[in-house]
C-alpha cells in the first residue's frame, strides 16, 4: 500500500511537472493582434471541418484570427498546416484556403502544408522545409503553451496570438480541449525529451 502510494504521489508530481514546463514556454510570448511585433509569418495549425468541407467554429476562429493580423499588416504570409490528404471532411488545409480566399486574400499569401498532421509536424517542417525562423503562432488559447513549446524546441522563435472562442459555442469546446490537454502536452513533453520525435520530413514538399 505505501509503494503504491509513494509511486501514486511521485506520478503526480511528474506530470505536475511536465504540465509547468510545457506551460512556461508561453512566458512573455502572448499578445493581442493590436500588440504582437510584426513577422514575415503566422503559422495556423489545422482542426476538425464539417462533413461539406467548412471550418468548425475552432478552426474559424483561427482563420479569423490569422485574417485580421494580415489586415493588420502584421504578417505577409500564412502558413496553413494541417491533414491536407483524403477526403472532404480530413482536407483541413484546402477548407482554410478557400475560407481565406473567399476573404479576399491573394493566394500567393498563402503556403500550405498538407503533411502537419500533429502540432509536432507542424513546427518540425515550418523549420525544416519551410526555413522559418520566426513566426506568430495563432491557435485556440488551451493548446496554445503546447504549441509555443514545441516550436521553441524546434529552434522557431514563436509568439503567439490566441484564437478568441465565441462565447456561444465556447465553454463544451474550451472543456474537452483542456481535458484532452492534460494527456497532449505530455505526449508533447515525452516526443521531446524521451523519444526525441522529429515530426513529418520532406515528403510531399
Amino acid at each position: 500500500m505505501r509503494a503504491a502510494i509513494a509511486l501514486l504521489l511521485l506520478s503526480v508530481g511528474a506530470a505536475v511537472g511536465v504540465h509547468m514546463h510545457v506551460t512556461g514556454a508561453s512566458n512573455g510570448r502572448l499578445f493581442t493582434t493590436a500588440d504582437v511585433p510584426p513577422h514575415e509569418y503566422a503559422i495556423v495549425p489545422g482542426a476538425r471541418i464539417s462533413t461539406d468541407g467548412q471550418p468548425r467554429d475552432q478552426l474559424a476562429d483561427r482563420l479569423r484570427t490569422a485574417l485580421q493580423l494580415w489586415r493588420a499588416k502584421k504578417v505577409q504570409k500564412l502558413l496553413l498546416s494541417g491533414q491536407g490528404q483524403g477526403g472532404v471532411v480530413r482536407n483541413e488545409v484546402t477548407a482554410m484556403r478557400k475560407y481565406l480566399l473567399q476573404e479576399q486574400v491573394p493566394a500567393e499569401v498563402l503556403v500550405e502544408d498538407p503533411l502537419g498532421e500533429r502540432t509536432l509536424d507542424t513546427m518540425y517542417r515550418a523549420v525544416d522545409v519551410y526555413h522559418l525562423h520566426s513566426a506568430i503562432v495563432v491557435t485556440s488559447p488551451e493548446m496554445m503553451a503546447r504549441t509555443l513549446f514545441l516550436g521553441v524546441r524546434h529552434g522557431l522563435d514563436v509568439v503567439g496570438v490566441p484564437a478568441l472562442h465565441d462565447p456561444a459555442y465556447a465553454r463544451p469546446i474550451v472543456m474537452a480541449n483542456e481535458f484532452r490537454e492534460v494527456f497532449a502536452r505530455l505526449r508533447a513533453w515525452l516526443d521531446v525529451f524521451v523519444w526525441h520525435t522529429r515530426g513529418a520530413g520532406e515528403a510531399g514538399h
